[in-house]
Order: structure tokens, then sequence, then C-alpha cells
């Protein structure tokens, strides 16, 4: 069913807000978007994939992306945010500065659920989830030793170091482009 115009103009508003607390790395604009009882279904295979439930769960994963980014400031540019009465897709593209001289492109598209003008539900689809799940996993330590223990970050050393060696192929490696790029 297509969006009435009012609907679709508060939904696109939104996501821009949310794109832009997410690229500025705000999390006092990012927090009022989201429903109390939200569900945002974060995909991976890593310590932070799962589904997040309620605010303040919610919250809590997008201040640790925030910290996993450096300050949550990455280049990226929000193509297209095609909406409905209940559903809005955005599709995006970025680049994540790693070095000062180095950077992985990525894509991805959100689909996120409005209730009340507020995200209820989101799913995220990465591009190339393989390599946000090495990012994640290399730069991820710190988080791990504080948010699940020293023992979760030894379990977790083996994989950090695939990852990492696997980035570092992206990285000076060559020819690593986002799976849509020509």
């Amino acid at each position: 069913m297509a969006a009435t115009a009012s609907v679709a103009e508060r939904n696109r508003d939104l996501i821009h807000r949310y794109w832009t607390a997410l690229t500025t790395g705000h999390i006092e604009d990012f927090a009022p978007l989201v429903h109390e009882d939200a569900v945002f279904h974060y995909p991976g295979n890593h310590f932070l994939s799962g589904n997040y439930r309620g605010k303040e769960a919610v919250v809590g994963l997008y201040t640790n992306l925030i910290k996993l980014a450096g300050g949550g400031v990455f280049r990226g540019v929000l193509h297209d945010v095609a909406v409905g009465e209940e559903y809005t897709v955005a599709i995006l593209s970025y680049r994540m500065q790693l070095m000062r001289t180095r950077s992985l492109p990525g894509r991805a598209c959100g689909l996120f659920r409005i209730v009340g003008g507020k995200i209820r539900e989101y799913w995220l689809f990465e591009w190339d989830q393989s390599m946000i799940n090495d990012l994640v996993r290399t730069a991820g330590g710190g988080i791990v030793w504080r948010n699940r223990g020293p023992l979760r970050f030894i379990v977790s050393l083996p994989r950090s170091a695939v990852g990492s060696v696997r980035t570092a192929g992206r990285l000076f490696g060559g020819r690593y482009a986002a799976p849509t790029e020509v």
C-alpha cells in the first residue's frame, strides 16, 4: 500500500535523521528515534550479531558500533529511501576509513518498520557480511573485554587473528571492492 504524502515525508525524515545520527556518532540524536519496544536484527557472525530487544539494548548496540567506528564517523551516501505506510527501505553505500590512506567500501540495505513515528523493527542487509564480520572481530577486542569479560576475550583471539589477516588482505591486496561496484 502506498504511503500518504504526510506519512511518507515523516518516515523519510526519520530515516534521514537516523542516517545523520549514525554518520556523525551522535547517540543522543539516535535514541529518540527508537521505539521503546524496538527489535533490531543485527546480522553477522561476531560478538555484536543478534537480536536486540528494547530501546536500551538497541541504544547499547549503537553505542558499541560508534566506539568500534572510532567515534561513529564514517563517510556514506544514502542513495534512496522507499517509503510505505509501515515499512521503509534505505539503500546506502559507505567507506570505512581504517588507516589514514586506506579504507574499505561497503554497501547495505536497511529495512525499517516504523510505528508511531519511531523505528519499531530493523533488519540490516550487508552486501559483504564477511568483510563486516572480519572488521568487527579485528577491532572489537576492547569491547569484548569490557562487555563479555577476559575469558570471552581469550576465546575470541583466534577469530580476531584470522579477521585481521583477511582485513589486511582487503586493505593491501589490491583490488577489493564492494560486490556491486564495477
